[in-house]
C-alpha cells in the first residue's frame, strides 16, 4: 500500500513538473512570437500590441516556479527584460519606432545569454564536469 502511495505520488509530481515547464516553453514561444511581431511592425500601433503582448507573456514566466539553483538568475533575467521592454514602449509611445526597436534587440541578448542557464549538460560536461 505504501508503494503504491508513494509511486502514486511521485508519478503525480513528475506529471506536474513536465505540464509546468511545458507551460513555460509556450510561454517563451509565444514571447519570441511577440518579439518578431514587434521588430516587424511598422506602425506606432502595431509595435505598442506587439509589446503589450510581450508583457502579458513575460508576467506568466515571472510566475513560474524555477529550479531553486537557477531562481536568482532566471527572475534577474527577467526583470532585465522587462526594464528593456519598458524603456522600448517608452520610445515608441514617442513615436521614435527606430530606436524602440533597438531596444528590443537588447531582450534577444538578453534571451540567448539567460537560455544558457537552463539548457541541459552536454553528455561530455556530465562525464568530465563544466
Amino acid at each position: 500500500m505504501l508503494k503504491t502511495l508513494l509511486f502514486t505520488l511521485f508519478v503525480v509530481s513528475m506529471s506536474l513538473a513536465a505540464k509546468q515547464s511545458s507551460d513555460l516553453e509556450v510561454t517563451m514561444k509565444n514571447m519570441g512570437l511577440a518579439y518578431k511581431n514587434a521588430m516587424k511592425s511598422e506602425s506606432q500601433q502595431l509595435l505598442l500590441e506587439s509589446i503589450a503582448a510581450f508583457r502579458e507573456h513575460l508576467s506568466l514566466s515571472q510566475q513560474h516556479n524555477f529550479d531553486a539553483k537557477l531562481l536568482d538568475k532566471s527572475k534577474e533575467g527577467l526583470n532585465r527584460v522587462a526594464k528593456v521592454l519598458e524603456n522600448s514602449e517608452k520610445l515608441a509611445k514617442e513615436g521614435k519606432l527606430a530606436e524602440a526597436k533597438e531596444q528590443l534587440k537588447k531582450i534577444d541578448e538578453l534571451r540567448k545569454q539567460y537560455h544558457k542557464l537552463h539548457e541541459p549538460p552536454s553528455i561530455w560536461q556530465l562525464l568530465f564536469g563544466k
